[in-house]
């Protein structure tokens, strides 16, 4: 009885934090505007500013992407050693898929509609890469993408960005063997 007491209170007062999104240091900033056309790349801060991220999925196995942000060879292609091209091939694709099923589900969304075309647009995207050559951006730096109309907005933290992350991930859930139901302490229902 004490336990869903526990657990309402938690709920009611925000002490839990969403098991989808995790605190990561975030070190640049890919900004793009309505179009996908590429605005700028920013530093946030040397070390980089801790933000609650989605969680990756598969730990730091390769072809495995987050949604709107990740690091800077998902993100942009980017990589320290020109030996590493074909991890860097692989690892955008997987970021680039995961926008355009974002852009396919959220189909309102001006943001991930404009992350959409800027991947669409190769020279867009080489322009971001050129830039964050330029200013050292390193292939484990995370780098977030932001979309600017008349404010910025990290897509990963836009509603949008939120509902499509958290039923990508349900449905990931779903698609994993089930083992057997137990009773939940919390809420008593079998789980």
């Amino acid at each position: 009885m004490l336990i869903p007491q526990l657990v309402a209170l938690a709920h009611r007062d925000s002490l839990l934090e969403d098991p989808l999104f995790e605190k990561k240091r975030v070190r640049w900033q890919v900004t793009i505007g309505p179009n996908g056309e590429f605005q700028g790349l920013g530093s946030l801060d040397e070390r980089g500013v801790e933000l609650l991220v989605p969680k990756k999925v598969g730990g730091n196995a390769g072809g495995v992407a987050t949604f709107g942000t990740d690091n800077a060879r998902f993100v942009l292609g980017l990589v320290d050693k020109p030996e590493d091209s074909a991890k860097a091939e692989r690892d955008l694709a997987a970021f680039v898929a995961l926008i355009e099923r974002a852009a396919e589900e959220e189909p309102e969304s001006e943001g991930i509609a404009a992350a959409r075309a800027f991947y669409r647009d190769a020279a867009a995207v080489a322009a971001a890469r050129e830039v964050a050559a330029e200013q050292k951006v390193k292939e484990a730096d995370r780098v977030a993408l932001a979309y600017f109309d008349d404010y910025g907005q990290n897509l990963f933290e836009s509603e949008e960005g939120k509902a499509f992350w958290r039923r990508y991930r349900a449905e990931q859930e779903s698609a994993k063997p089930q083992v057997e139901a137990v009773g939940c302490l919390s809420c008593g229902q079998l789980r």
